[in-house]
């Protein structure tokens, strides 16, 4: 028996049409009906989707051997890999964040100062204005 010839046997034990399972596992249905006639091999990423969708052992998958299902200890630790590797994830995006918090908080002071210098800037331009008026005023009565 083959890796198509199984593929095939998970696909009938969990009752499922070639296009229920394809869509489950993110392929089309053409590419389950070639891998099930063992003419193409399920990728690296399907064979993953497979395991993690319908928690199937890959070595059953693979090679015949063991079964079909992972027994509840190896999904327990395939569980725990998956949460630590979402712990880890979630790490990365959380320092990211923070990273992009402390950029703008940079840029947030970097524009309040400016702004403050602008209207420094502006209050300036006003005085000067009207002491510019008054003395066209001074001038005109003159």
């Amino acid at each position: 028996m083959k890796t198509g010839d199984r593929l095939k046997e998970i696909r009938r034990k969990l009752k499922l049409s070639q296009i229920a399972f394809s869509d489950s596992i993110g392929v089309t249905q053409p590419a389950i009906s070639l891998m099930e006639k063992n003419a193409s091999a399920p990728s690296a990423e399907v064979l993953n989707n497979i395991r993690k969708t319908y928690n199937i052992d890959l070595n059953w998958l693979l090679s015949g051997q063991g079964e079909m299902f992972l027994t509840k200890i190896e999904e327990k630790s395939t569980i725990e890999t998956r949460l630590i590797q979402s712990r880890d994830e979630l790490q990365k995006q959380i320092n990211q964040l923070k990273k992009s918090i402390a950029e703008l908080e940079t840029a947030y002071s970097q524009e309040k100062e400016y702004s403050r210098q602008l209207n420094q800037e502006l209050a300036q331009c006003m005085k000067d204005l009207v002491s510019t008026q008054k003395l066209i005023i001074d001038l005109q009565k003159r």
